[in-house]
């Protein structure tokens, strides 16, 4: 017997318990204990016949990862694709849809609001920007598609302080529907630097804050900026994100502390940001190629 359930438009998408009752099942894993600000992500495994969605605030980007057939009612209009791996559904901000699907399906949603489009080009205010981003329905967006899994391997094995790395992603995602799926041309902000004063000020901000957990929302908020145009910014000043600056300078905090101190390896990570020192290891191994405590043994 076919399942229909349709979800209303009071729903904002800010939690999962509103796709929940539409679907009639949870996400096997969701984004809101992993600290991201202004995006969601939940990944679905689950059996459901007809689903519907009436308009909502957030920009929803479908990542079908595994399954068979699938029609998606949009405008009044079907239309038929297969859920294979890589193909992405882009559904607007205030679009109705209805889902069709033919036995199981695997897939990913992640939510972007009208926040996360703030400030992206310089003639056109998030909310109006969102309106003009084009329907696509199972297409082939290498660059969002990729941009997606990225985001998908941070939420199931999460890196030490990865909010950072996840705002950017987004960021970088969010610019991009901007740049290819807009119905009208929009002009993305031009490129522009960090001011000297301001530079020093964050950079200061960053070492004294190896520690803690930095987010793009803090830097954003020491340079005065909003987060989008502080990472613009940023990048034209520094020559890389600031995710991966903050990466680079943990690093080297811990390959001065692993030479030149007595701390333990807890300790050392610790002292630059990492929450465990589990976490601590793969990281440094990852980058540095040797394990901290063969680096200890032999610096080179």
């Amino acid at each position: 017997m076919e399942q229909s359930r349709t979800l209303g438009p009071e729903h904002s998408l800010a939690g999962s318990s509103a796709l929940e009752k539409v679907h009639g099942f949870a996400p096997w894993l969701a984004s809101e204990a992993a600290g991201w600000s202004n995006l969601q992500m939940r990944l679905w495994r689950g059996t459901v016949d007809t689903c519907s969605y009436d308009a909502f605030r957030e920009v929803t980007l479908v990542l079908h990862t595994a399954g068979g057939g699938v029609r998606c009612a949009h405008d009044g209009r079907w239309m038929n694709g297969l859920s294979h791996p890589g193909a992405l559904t882009i559904v607007p901000a205030l679009n109705p849809i209805t889902w069709d699907v033919s036995g199981a399906v695997e897939s990913c949603t992640l939510h972007l609001p009208p926040e996360r489009f703030e400030n992206l080009v310089d003639d056109a205010d998030s909310a109006a920007l969102m309106r003009v981003l084009d329907f696509e329905f199972a297409g082939r967006e290498p660059f969002i598609g990729a941009t997606v899994q990225q985001l998908i391997d941070e939420l199931r094995h999460p890196s030490p302080r990865g909010a950072l790395y996840a705002d950017t992603l987004a960021d970088a995602a969010a610019g991009y529907l901007v740049r290819r799926h807009a119905r009208r041309h929009v002009a993305p902000r031009s490129g522009a630097r960090l001011p000297k004063p301001v530079l020093r000020r964050v950079l200061e901000y960053i070492e004294s804050g190896l520690g803690t957990a930095l987010t793009l929302d803090e830097l954003a908020r020491v340079a005065g900026l909003s987060r989008p145009h502080f990472n613009r910014c940023f990048v034209g000043a520094m020559g890389m994100p600031a995710y991966r600056y903050v990466q680079q300078r943990r690093l080297e905090l811990a390959r001065a502390l692993l030479a030149r101190s007595r701390l333990s390896l807890a300790q050392v990570a610790l002292a630059c940001g990492f929450s465990s020192q589990a976490h601590f290891g793969q990281f440094f191994k990852m980058h540095a190629r040797v394990t901290p405590r063969q680096f200890r043994i032999d610096p080179g």
